[in-house]
């Protein structure tokens, strides 16, 4: 169980500061509930029951851990999945399990296709653009809270660090 006053990621809305835990009744339900607010959008709070085991709630990646991925990156083969609903499956489902790894590395994935679609003149796919959103929100959010950064600084963060001859 986390603790008030500390950070989390939750599902797709990113770091969390715990602010409460307490029980609360919804819907005929009465649970204890994580009392959260995203830390990039302080005007809303999230009511999450504590026994959620629909939505991933997790500890936020350590730096050394954020800085192993980021190194990572110039090394690593692409992994492109060429079914359209095969991969759309797949992605929601990284996403879903709410493993930063994973999803740093979809992430990847998308931009290097996006990047190679432009080439050709054309566009990602309506699906494949939503989940690199909802991935870069969680990236972004993540990596700029550890690392002290406004979610808009953290793709050019990530360019120089991971490939800095470039």
């Amino acid at each position: 169980m986390f603790k008030v006053d500390t950070y989390v990621v939750y599902g797709t809305a990113g770091v969390c500061l715990v602010k409460d835990i307490r029980k609360e009744n919804f819907g005929g339900r009465k649970a204890e509930y994580y009392i959260l607010q995203p830390i990039f959008d302080r005007d809303s709070m999230i009511y999450a029951p504590v026994d959620n085991e629909k939505v991933t709630i997790r500890s936020v990646i350590g730096e050394d851990e954020l800085y192993s991925l980021i190194h990572e990156l110039p090394e690593r083969k692409p992994a492109w999945i060429e079914n359209d609903k095969l991969r759309n499956e797949t992605f929601k489902e990284t996403l879903r399990t709410g493993d930063i790894r994973s999803i740093f590395f979809m992430l990847h994935d998308l931009y290097l296709h996006k990047f190679a679609q432009a080439e050709k003149g054309r566009k990602l796919h309506i699906a494949d653009d939503n989940i690199m959103r909802s991935a870069e929100n969680l990236v972004n959010s993540e990596f700029a809270h550890v690392l002290g950064l406004e979610p808009a600084d953290v793709v050019p963060f990530i360019l120089r660090e991971a490939f800095p001859e470039k």
